[in-house]
């Protein structure tokens, strides 16, 4: 069964059915009925050819066609989108309710049903509802973990799923999974992101950086970290940024380099003033007083005394 096929004849069935046309109707002069129903359930892959033929007769251009199933994977991705925003808010009632009110799965595209998948896998992590070598399983068998490895190009499920897995091997004493991450991120060219997709990649370098940071590898954290502003600042990702500043500073600080560790810490603290955020200042005023032992604001005058003279 090719799932792409799948989709096609799916969204051709439901142009169909929205302009009240038959199956005889459709199927007239090219096929019978019977044969249609093999192309619905799978049995049969429908050809471009036949796509062509159905078109005509439904009155619609093979780009119509084509193009309206493009929108649907747009509304598709932004459903599953709108679980995975819940999921970082930990928000799993909202997680669980949108899922369950999904009902046509077979329809996604393979991306798609992989990204659902990962959201699943990882609400259910979360709350304790699988130990960590099933959600390790679950989510390896999602972007076939290891082999994928030998991939030349990955995309934002590739990516978000190696981050799961990283953070899940690393209980295990394991990096392998990390390594690739960090390759990926640091040499971006072997990212292929979509416009509806180049968004959720900015806190996958803040993550990165940080769990390098843990295991004392600080200046690939930093180096992490400095692709990852070099990412934001190219599309315009502003909110990204306070957390890699963060990881910058801390990563400058462990290295004994304190003008640097010091002017990330600004940079961190400004863009998070920035962003009007009550409770996220709070969390880095404390975060960064605790760290430096001085008060952010503080840092921020001083730092004025080193670029203005």
């Amino acid at each position: 069964m090719n799932i792409d096929k799948l989709r096609f004849i799916y969204h051709l069935d439901d142009i169909r059915d929205k302009k009240n046309m038959t199956v005889e109707r459709l199927c007239h002069g090219i096929c019978n009925s019977r044969q249609y129903r093999k192309y619905l359930t799978g049995v049969n892959n429908i050809s471009d050819k036949r796509i062509t033929e159905f078109c005509n007769v439904l009155g619609i251009s093979t780009r119509d066609f084509y193009y309206s199933l493009s929108k649907n994977d747009i509304y598709q991705f932004n459903s599953v989108k709108t679980i995975y925003n819940y999921l970082t808010q930990k928000n799993y009632k909202k997680v669980r309710k949108h899922i369950s009110e999904i009902v046509d799965v077979e329809s996604f595209s393979i991306q798609n049903k992989k990204f659902l998948d990962y959201c699943s896998i990882r609400m259910k992590l979360e709350e304790n509802l699988i130990y960590d070598i099933e959600a390790l399983d679950k989510a390896s068998a999602i972007i076939c973990y290891p082999s994928c490895i030998k991939n030349e190009v990955f995309d934002f499920v590739d990516i978000i799923v190696l981050l799961l897995i990283s953070q899940t091997e690393i209980k295990i004493k394991k990096t392998d999974a990390l390594e690739l991450l960090k390759k990926i991120l640091v040499n971006n060219d072997t990212i292929y992101l979509s416009a509806e997709s180049r968004n959720m990649i900015p806190t996958i370098y803040s993550t990165v950086s940080i769990l390098l940071g843990r295991l004392r590898r600080t200046e690939e954290s930093i180096e992490v970290a400095q692709v990852g502003i070099e990412y934001c600042n190219k599309f315009y990702f502003s909110k990204s940024l306070t957390w890699l500043y963060y990881c910058l500073a801390d990563g400058y600080k462990r290295m004994l380099k304190p003008s640097l560790a010091e002017e990330n810490a600004v940079l961190c603290f400004s863009n998070v003033l920035a962003s009007k955020n009550a409770n996220n200042i709070r969390t880095f005023y404390k975060l960064l007083y605790k760290d430096f032992q001085k008060d952010p604001f503080q840092l921020i005058q001083d730092y004025k005394h080193v670029v203005m003279g």
